[in-house]
């Protein structure tokens, strides 16, 4: 049988995950989006903890245009998304214009950014 002491510090271990995990991540977000959205996903690349929408579609859809993690740059104004990595020399790089991002082909649209 598992000691009192023990119970305790299993107890506040696992509170002090779930504060982590709820207040230090982007998990309940995503998690929040993925269950209320139709249109909404996570890049193969990126992660439930990790992904943030850095601009959110302005239209009738419920997904985002913009978004990034710590090693990647998104956009889902194209399908297949397009993704820049972060560590990519790139002069000029605005974060929320695709126009910008250097060595990614994004096929030509008529969506945002305008």
């Amino acid at each position: 049988m598992l000691s009192l002491k023990l119970v305790r510090s299993l107890k506040w271990i696992s509170f002090l995950l779930l504060l982590y995990v709820s207040l230090g991540t982007n998990f309940l977000g995503n998690i929040g989006a993925l269950v209320a959205s139709r249109g909404y996903f996570i890049p193969k690349e990126s992660s439930l903890f990790t992904f943030s929408v850095t601009l959110d579609n302005i239209g009738n859809g419920e997904y985002w245009l913009y978004g990034e993690d710590d090693a990647f740059y998104y956009y889902a104004g194209v399908m297949p998304y397009a993704v820049m990595a972060k560590d990519v020399p790139c002069p000029g790089l605005d974060k929320l214009d695709y126009r910008t991002w250097c060595g990614v082909v994004v096929p030509k649209h008529d969506g945002y950014p305008q």
